[in-house]
């Protein structure tokens, strides 16, 4: 595949009249104090700064909450989980090894919840497997059919059991094997962590096959919009409502590569995914970092440990928090903020802000279960938090997608390069057949300052004139 076919040349200006979409600094006062706190423990331990820890506990607690609440009345038309995909554009170095400290809670109840299976409910599943399966050899061809259905309703009862997972977690996937695990976890909600997901990204972009993205259940997984799938092997897959949240942590390279591709931002991945660069220079070890504060772990975990408990204790059904009315105009507010940028001069940030207020809803539901889970109200403070959050997100994007449009086109004048021999001239049909259209080659010659000559050959036996492009050797070389 042509860099072409999956580039999205964007050129980026501010709008006139629009509100300026300027980032600043990572809005840490718009995270509660427990977040905050801990963050600041952290940030002193390991020398990085705070807000790097403060985008993954927001990752943490939308893998903890999963579809244990629902926020109502933020916009006509949403129902939104805690749900948020969350991806962090980090070097090596970075301490990304931390989150795994962060997110301590969900494994170790993840790890009790394995050690029960195991060692209490699997082995009583399998004795009344086995128990069934007996009698359904010594059923004589004289029995009732009544006596055989109900057997087998019981063998296969159980065969299900046995394909329950009480996983909450799940590393890099396929479609395909998300889809298996995702279809046996209790309630379709899992959280996918990777604290190197580059592979999990690649295979989502599809970079590993030929057919294109192998995204179909993130998609869904995000919107709660149901999901099935029939392949050979793996047989039917019937996920009804899918709830996905992802925190992963990326190098650069990795999200630009994501930024570029074309597919991805048309069927509306990287409009759903909230992208953090914070980058930072390496520490220096003076000696002196302090240990962490144990109160201030310690709060952290029981809000986790607490939001799992939580979750689990009521079941089926989420608790809804619904939105105060000053917190539905705030919303209400953002949401024409990013009409403005999408009407004005960021058309280019389109997929994103389409899903602006959307997505600070999500963000409000996490800042309002770290606040306080109780209160069944969402206020104004907690959607200006939050709307602050998702803006400085989006306003990263502006220089990340000039990053990404810049190597993109380096890439393209490269490959122009190849296509231009050293002597002679290549035709514009030729170009094209190369993947370059006129307005392309155009631009490439105008940017390499005299590298390239694009002219216009008036045959004088006559015929049409025909476009060609040669090296600059000096003004009257052709």
């Amino acid at each position: 595949m042509k860099v072409q076919d999956n580039v999205d040349p964007a050129v980026l200006s501010l709008p006139d009249g629009a509100p300026v979409l300027e980032g600043g600094d990572f809005p840490e006062s718009s995270f509660p104090p427990v977040m905050r706190d801990y963050a600041r423990s952290l940030s002193a331990t390991y020398a990085v700064p705070g807000p790097l820890f403060l985008g993954m506990m927001l990752g943490a607690i939308s893998g903890a909450a999963g579809k244990g609440w629902r926020l109502s009345g933020g916009a006509e038309g949403f129902k939104s989980y805690a749900n948020l995909f969350l991806l962090f554009a980090l070097e090596t170095g970075s301490h990304k090894s931390v989150v795994s400290e962060i997110i301590k809670p969900i494994t170790e109840e993840q790890q009790k919840r394995m050690d029960t299976w195991k060692l209490e409910e699997l082995p009583v599943i399998k004795a009344h497997l086995e128990r069934y399966k007996k009698e359904q050899s010594k059923l004589a061809p004289g029995d009732g059919q009544n006596e055989r259905n109900e057997v087998a309703r019981q063998i296969a009862l159980y065969e299900e059991k046995l394909k329950k997972s009480p996983a909450l977690m799940l590393g890099s996937a396929t479609t395909a094997a998300l889809a298996l695990n995702l279809q046996h976890m209790e309630l379709e909600t899992a959280f996918l962590f990777s604290p190197e997901a580059g592979d999990l990204v690649r295979v989502a972009l599809g970079l590993y096959r030929e057919s294109g993205m192998d995204a179909d259940l993130l998609l869904s997984g995000f919107t709660g919009e149901p999901f099935a799938q029939n392949r050979v092997g793996s047989g039917n897959i019937d996920i009804r409502n899918p709830c996905v949240s992802l925190l992963g942590m990326v190098q650069p390279c990795v999200v630009r590569e994501v930024m570029a591709h074309k597919e991805a931002k048309e069927r509306g991945l990287l409009g759903r995914i909230l992208f953090i660069p914070l980058g930072h220079p390496a520490p220096r070890d003076e000696g002196d970092r302090p240990p962490l504060d144990e109160e201030k772990v310690e709060r952290w975990r029981s809000l986790l440990g607490g939001l799992l408990r939580e979750r689990f204790q009521k079941g089926k059904d989420p608790q809804v928090v619904e939105c105060s009315l000053e917190a539905k105009t705030v919303f209400r507010e953002a949401y024409n903020e990013s009409v403005q940028w999408i009407n004005g001069e960021h058309q280019d940030l389109r997929p994103w802000l389409v899903r602006y207020r959307e997505l600070a809803l999500r963000v409000a539901l996490c800042l309002h279960l770290a606040t306080d889970p109780t209160p069944k109200q969402l206020t104004k403070a907690t959607a200006l938090d939050a709307v602050a959050v998702v803006r400085w997100c989006v306003a990263q994007l502006v220089d990340m997608l000039h990053t990404s449009r810049t190597e993109s086109l380096e890439v393209r004048i490269g490959e122009f390069r190849a296509l231009v021999p050293e002597e002679g001239h290549v035709t514009l049909r030729d170009l094209k057949r190369g993947s370059f259209s006129e307005a392309e080659v155009k631009q490439i010659c105008d940017l390499t300052e005299g590298e390239f000559v694009y002219w216009v050959h008036e045959d004088p036996r006559g015929g049409t004139p025909s476009p060609r492009v040669k090296r600059y050797t000096k003004p009257d070389a052709f």
